[in-house]
């Protein structure tokens, strides 16, 4: 009786063996026909892209036109003689009439040049925490941005780095395209290599537009508030610092209101960046720009 019953589990097991290695094969089987059926299906184009491998062609394709594009773009940086650029801002030409006394001077630059211990601190600070607040610390640009802005075609990114902002300004145009982007980048880059971050912050205060046709601090200081750019008072400073963003947007002839807004501002980035305690903000809010 016992070898009857291990003969006929040693069966049950057999036939099951046999059964999910039948099941096995039918399923291999349908998956292969699954497989050739889905290959058929396949349209000529793509038989024809992967038979030639033409993804593969198209990467190298395209990393070898960014090769080119950026070695253009860096003879470009190159060739741009930013050694000078310091001297041509700081030219001044003096006029003299027929009896041989002054009668007026031109500038190298739009502006009359100061030099930086001749620009209020608060507003050489609200600056710093407003349009760059890394601008100690990076090599003159802000990679994060900067890459965003060139995927987004210049639309996103947030603004460029107070460098690049000399460079745009300096040498390049306003328009918004990657190519400015690229080559405002790799002047930046060239920038940072001869300039100390004094100097770079300098020649952008001396260089940069404040509406109404007036170029640089000390004209601007003079203009709005009547006073030179180092008398400036903190509610003043951050009020300048708030116009490079739009200059005839937020100055206080065009609009006080938008102005007095675009100032405060300014003044919260400056508590935020350590520059000044929530009290001295408070205070500076409270003056009447009108």
């Amino acid at each position: 009786m016992k070898l009857d019953k291990l003969f006929e589990k040693f069966l049950s097991l057999f036939k099951k063996e046999t059964n999910e290695s039948a099941e096995s094969d039918s399923t291999s089987m349908r998956r292969s026909r699954s497989d050739r059926k889905k290959l058929s299906q396949v349209g000529p184009i793509r038989k024809f892209w992967r038979r030639y491998h033409l993804t593969k062609i198209v990467i190298i394709l395209g990393l070898s036109a960014g090769l080119l594009v950026g070695t253009y773009l860096f003879a470009i940086a190159k060739s741009t003689n930013v050694n000078d650029l310091q001297n041509a801002l700081k030219t001044r030409t003096l006029i003299f009439d027929r009896e041989e006394k002054e009668a007026g001077a031109l500038s190298g630059q739009k502006g009359t040049y100061v030099e930086l211990t001749d620009i209020s601190k608060d507003l050489q600070n609200a600056v710093v925490a407003t349009e760059d607040r890394s601008f100690y610390k990076n090599d003159g640009i802000n990679y994060g941005r900067f890459f965003l802005a060139i995927l987004t075609a210049g639309r996103s990114g947030g603004g460029s780095t107070i460098t690049q902002q000399l460079a745009k300004n300096a040498y390049l145009s306003q328009d918004q395209t990657v190519e400015r982007k690229a080559k405002e980048f790799f002047l930046a880059l060239e920038l940072t290599k001869k300039y100390s971050k004094e100097q770079i912050l300098t020649m952008y205060l001396n260089n940069a537009y404040f509406g109404n046709g007036v170029w640089g601090v000390e004209d601007a200081s003079k203009k709005y508030f009547g006073v030179s750019a180092s008398q400036l008072s903190l509610d003043q400073a951050a009020t300048l610092a708030g116009m490079l963003k739009g200059p005839e947007l937020y100055n206080p002839l065009n609009s006080v209101e938008t102005s007095t807004n675009r100032r405060d501002t300014v003044l919260q980035n400056m508590v935020a960046a350590g520059y000044i305690d929530k009290n001295q903000e408070i205070e500076a809010a409270g003056v009447d720009m009108a």
